[in-house]
């Protein structure tokens, strides 16, 4: 038997074991749930913000610092952070917001517009 026989057999054995593992994980999840009727739906709880950084409360002029230092790729996430916070908010589609990096390794994010 050469070795790329053996190797084929061996893929098909592994693949098999994970198949067989797949079926018997969605068996035991399948058999654990159980559809219940005539429960009450309590409230709510109150959610946590959905935005870590204080950009609604920002006013054109307003900054804060980046709570990481300087790094391009965390010069590129604070400039993401603020675009994404836009699109994602009606009232807010117009609002623009700059970043720099200042005090040697910081990053401040200024809202411009």
């Amino acid at each position: 038997m050469n070795l790329t026989m053996a190797q084929g057999s061996n893929v098909k054995r592994v693949e098999a074991v994970k198949n067989q593992t797949k079926d018997s994980m969605e068996e035991q999840l399948n058999s654990k749930m159980v559809i219940e009727k005539g429960i009450e739906l309590r409230p709510a709880e109150k959610l946590k913000p959905l935005c870590k950084y204080p950009w609604r409360g920002m006013k054109v002029g307003d900054s804060f610092i980046w709570p990481k230092n300087y790094t391009r790729m965390e010069m590129n996430k604070a400039s993401n952070a603020g675009r994404n916070f836009c699109k994602g908010s009606k009232d807010c589609k117009d609002w623009k917001f700059s970043t720099r990096k200042v005090d040697g390794n910081k990053i401040r994010i200024w809202r411009i517009r």
